[in-house]
C-alpha cells in the first residue's frame, strides 16, 4: 500500500481559532494521517514530541506560521526526514482553502482502505527566542561563534559551528543574523526584517561596518583586494589605503582601495563588536 505523507499541523494558540481545525477535518475525510503539535519553534530541545515525530518517518507536509526556510532548518536540526516537506501558512483570509488545495495536489486521492488517523502531540510550552541556522547557506566561517556574547554557539566534535545553547540567547536580539556574511542565521519571530525572519528569497546584506568586522575577525580573503589575515592594527596609518570591502590596508596590485580626503586611513579606535552591539541596543531602545 502506498505511503501517504503525514500532515504535520503546528497550530499554536490563535492558529486553532482561525479555521485551521476545518483543514484538519478535510484531511481526515480524505484518509490522511494528521499530527497536531504546538509551535515547533518553542518546543524544548529534549521534548518527547521530537522523538514521536521521528518515529513516524516518511514524508511530512507542514502547516505552520513559520516561513519555509526556518521550519526546514529546524526539522534538520532535530534529525527529521525532509523528503517532500514544505510549509503552508494560515495567516490570511481564504488561506484554509488555499492550504487544502496545496495538500490535495501533493497527495492526490487516498488509496482505498486507508484509514484516517489523528494524533494530538500538543503540550504546554513557554516562549523561546534563539537562532535557526540554514545549513544550505552556512559555510562554517565561525563568525557567529566569535561574535555572540552569550555562548549560544559552539563547535561540535567535527569542528562545525552549532547552536548548542539556544536558550542562552538574549530575547529580541537578532545581532548575529545581521553580521552573518551568508545570511544563514534566522530568527523566525523577528517580523521587522523579512530576511532575518527567513522569508524565501530575502537575504541579509551586510553594511560596510559588518563586512569589515567579518574580515577582521575571521581573516577571510577579500574578493576585492585579495588580502587575508586578521587585522591587528587599529592606529591611524598615514599614506595607507583602505579597501572599501574589507577595511584592510591594500598592498596588492589587485587592490581597489580608497583613501579619505587627507590621504590617510583612520582605523576605528575600540572594538568593532562592542560598537555594533551598542548600536543595536540603541536601536531597540528607540523602538520601545
Amino acid at each position: 500500500m502506498p505511503t501517504l505523507p503525514t500532515v504535520l499541523m503546528c497550530l499554536a494558540g490563535a492558529g486553532r481559532a482561525a479555521g485551521a481545525m476545518e483543514l484538519v477535518e478535510r484531511c481526515r475525510q480524505a484518509g490522511l494521517r494528521v499530527v497536531l503539535t504546538g509551535d515547533l519553534y518553542h518546543l524544548p530541545e529534549k521534548s518527547g514530541v521530537w522523538t514521536a515525530l521521528k518515529n513516524y518517518g516518511g514524508e511530512f507536509l507542514v502547516v505552520c506560521r513559520l516561513h519555509e526556510r526556518p521550519i526546514k532548518s529546524l526539522l534538520v536540526r532535530h534529525a527529521m526526514d525532509l523528503a517532500g516537506v514544505f510549509t503552508l501558512r494560515l495567516d490570511e483570509p481564504g488561506s484554509v482553502d488555499a492550504a487544502w488545495d496545496k495538500i490535495w495536489s501533493s497527495v492526490g486521492k487516498a488509496p482505498a482502505g486507508v484509514r484516517a488517523e489523528l494524533v494530538d502531540l500538543t503540550e504546554p510550552v513557554g516562549q523561546r527566542w534563539y537562532p535557526v541556522v540554514d545549513g544550505q547557506r552556512c559555510v562554517n566561517c565561525g563568525h557567529c561563534l566569535q561574535f555572540c556574547l552569550f555562548g549560544v554557539y559552539a563547535l561540535d566534535a567535527h569542528g562545525k559551528v552549532r547552536v548548542t545553547n539556544p536558550d542562552n540567547c538574549k530575547p529580541g536580539c537578532p545581532a548575529c543574523a545581521r553580521i552573518c556574511p551568508h545570511s544563514a542565521i534566522m530568527f523566525p519571530l523577528y517580523e521587522k526584517d523579512l530576511a532575518i525572519a527567513g522569508v524565501a528569497g530575502c537575504f541579509v546584506v551586510l553594511d560596510m561596518a559588518a563586512r569589515k568586522m567579518y574580515y577582521d575577525r575571521t581573516g577571510a580573503t577579500c574578493p576585492v583586494c585579495g588580502e587575508s589575515g586578521v587585522r591587528t592594527s587599529r592606529r591611524r596609518i598615514d599614506g595607507a589605503k583602505l579597501c572599501a570591502e574589507c577595511g584592510r590596508t591594500g598592498t596588492t596590485e589587485k587592490g581597489k582601495a580608497e583613501t579619505n580626503a587627507a590621504g590617510t586611513v583612520a582605523v576605528p579606535e575600540g572594538d568593532d563588536l562592542d560598537q555594533l552591539v551598542a548600536d543595536l541596543d540603541r536601536r531597540q531602545r528607540r523602538r520601545r
